[in-house]
């Protein structure tokens, strides 16, 4: 094994076996305010600097499906050429940054020969990964039922949540290493001849894994495995492969026992085709992206566009009203009702253009193309139900990785790596060093520093520390909004106790810009009881009001306003 292939194989085994495993609790916030995210961005940091190493002495590699991919990627890009609000704007711009670095990424993953030699390795250390959360998931079902049981009442629901703190994102991933060792066993693009052992184990993490993702009750997690298990039986009948059958008999019985136990262990059920909020999500989309088809409502725009036509369609009758919505909504859960509420029709063509590039890239022999496309189904499916890429960076690094492992097989079995285009940049090989370097310097300080920012933001949220906790935070990359908040509506509450105004004036100051870029229930509610604080009763009656109409179908909050308007004004 060459240097190389050893420096990489190492890199992703940190990653994968160690590095994504790191728990943080959660404080509701997605993207950059999870601190497992910082973490997972700085890997993917860290694998393009090393790929910059690379290109400097080996050059640059770009195959054909990147070429036409940058394409299509740009194309979706172009209504947010049109800036309607520069706050509005500038409030999405890490979406965009964070799709253009994992495109990057998979540039960055294709120089290495790794992704091709030593394919079979490094799918067994991501399978590796997600074993270790199977064991994870089954401790937390394990545990939680002990406590239920000994208690005599259901205390703790016992979901299994993993690294992840959310049931939707542990099931996408599991179903996801499902899928792939089935790939793994059935080697769709050489002979392999595995022993009776490895097979017991198979079974066995087949088994684990399908028990732990049915428990789960996730939808998207259940429907992602289903399919994607589906799409490789064409291979199984091919090859006449019918020990892996036995494999797909394991995902069935270990569903179904898991739906029979998690009902007497007192887990939640849900109906697989009852949609619940998401028709009113989908619909309201649907809706805003018909206002402005064609380029959208520009990039930043979601969280108010939706809010303001969620509000009108509820008021008109067209929103079902049998379920509890939205609070602080910050995605449609659908990934291309995000992009298309915010780059209308042109974004969402470009990007379905971007999903039959990559499509066509794996296209070779049918039952070996359904098989590739297989692996990507459960976080397909689930990005489609919800919203994994802002929750798990994990899951963005896992499609890229898988991505560039099937394609390199397929273009092997098709001899295309011939077509790449080269580009030799000794000329610039210590200009790219010196910038990968400090490039990876300037991020591992960014992402760390951010890392204990969150904690520090923890430490005041759940553990009650005072202010000064919050104020000594490093930076806050990805969540100003909601630093913001907890330092200043704390002091509007400080204000508003002690009668001191200035805090609540301050408060007002803020909320009333940042409102028009990121409304949240939150902040319409600190603001309702600052106006109040000030004199300005009518005013927070107003934005009581304003809470009322924007929320409807929050009962919390519905409940708050209800007791606010009556008790206080």
């Amino acid at each position: 094994m060459s240097k190389e292939n050893k420096i990489v194989l190492l890199t992703v085994a940190l990653y994968f076996l160690l590095i994504s495993h790191v728990w943080f609790p959660s404080i509701g916030i997605t993207g950059l305010g999870i601190q497992q995210n910082n973490l997972s961005w700085l890997w993917v940091v860290a694998v393009c600097c090393l790929s910059f190493f690379l290109i400097s002495t080996r050059g640059l590699k770009i195959p054909c499906f990147w070429k036409w991919g940058s394409i299509a990627l740009a194309c979706s890009l172009l209504p947010f050429v049109i800036i309607h609000d520069f706050a509005i704007f500038r409030s999405g711009l890490l979406l965009v940054a964070g799709y253009l670095t994992i495109w990057i990424f998979i540039l960055a993953l294709y120089q290495f020969d790794a992704l091709k030699g030593e394919a079979n390795k490094l799918i067994l250390i991501i399978l590796g990964a997600v074993f270790i959360q199977v064991i994870w998931g089954a401790y937390e079902i394990i545990s939680a039922s002990v406590i239920n049981y000994q208690s005599g009442q259901l205390l703790i629901e016992p979901t299994p949540l993993g690294v992840f703190n959310q049931r939707n994102a542990f099931a996408s991933f599991v179903a996801t290493g499902i899928v792939l060792s089935f790939y793994y066993i059935l080697s769709p693009f050489k002979e392999v001849r595995y022993t009776k052992v490895t097979y017991a184990i198979f079974f066995v993490f087949v088994f684990l894994a399908s028990f732990t993702v049915a428990y789960t009750v996730s939808r998207a997690g259940i429907i992602g495995l289903i399919i994607g298990v589906a799409l490789l039986i064409p291979l199984i009948l091919s090859k006449k492969q019918f020990g892996v059958a036995i494999g797909v008999v394991l995902v069935i019985l270990a569903s179904v026992s898991a739906d029979y136990i998690s009902g007497l262990a007192g887990n939640i059920d849900k109906q697989i085709v009852h949609g619940g909020p998401r028709v009113g999500y989908y619909l309201t989309s649907v809706m805003a992206i018909f206002e402005k088809p064609i380029l959208g409502h520009g990039l930043g725009s979601f969280e108010h566009v939706f809010l303001e036509k969620f509000a009108e369609l509820y008021d008109a009758g067209k929103i079902p009203v049998d379920n509890d919505y939205h609070g602080n909504l910050v995605h449609p859960h659908n990934e291309l009702l995000l992009w298309g509420i915010q780059g209308g029709l042109i974004t969402i063509v470009s990007l379905l253009a971007l999903v039959f590039i990559l499509a066509k890239a794996l296209w070779t022999r049918l039952t070996y193309f359904l098989a590739s496309i297989s692996l990507f189904v459960p976080i397909l499916v689930h990005s489609m139900f919800e919203m994994p890429f802002y929750q798990s960076t994990l899951h963005l690094i896992v499609l890229g990785v898988l991505f560039v492992i099937a394609y390199k097989q397929v273009a092997t079995l098709k001899q295309e790596e011939s077509k790449d285009k080269e580009f030799s940049l000794k000329g610039l090989s210590s200009a790219l060093r010196m910038a990968s370097v400090i490039f990876f310097v300037f991020f591992l300080a960014v992402f760390t520093l951010n890392i204990l920012s969150l904690n520090k933001a923890k430490e005041f949220v759940y553990d009650e520390q005072d202010l000064q906790t919050i104020e000594s935070v490093y930076i806050k990359f990805g969540w100003p909004d909601t630093y913001n908040y907890f330092y200043k509506a704390s002091l509007s509450r400080f204000g508003r106790s002690t009668g001191n105004t200035f805090f609540c004036n301050d408060y007002i100051n803020w909320a009333e810009k940042v409102l028009e870029v990121s409304p949240r229930l939150d902040y319409y509610r600190d603001l309702a009881l600052a106006y109040e604080c000030i004199g300005e009763y009518e005013r927070a009656r107003e934005t009581a009001l304003r809470l009322k109409y924007y929320y409807p179908t929050h009962r919390k909050t519905q409940d708050w306003v209800n007791g606010y308007l009556g008790d206080n004004l």
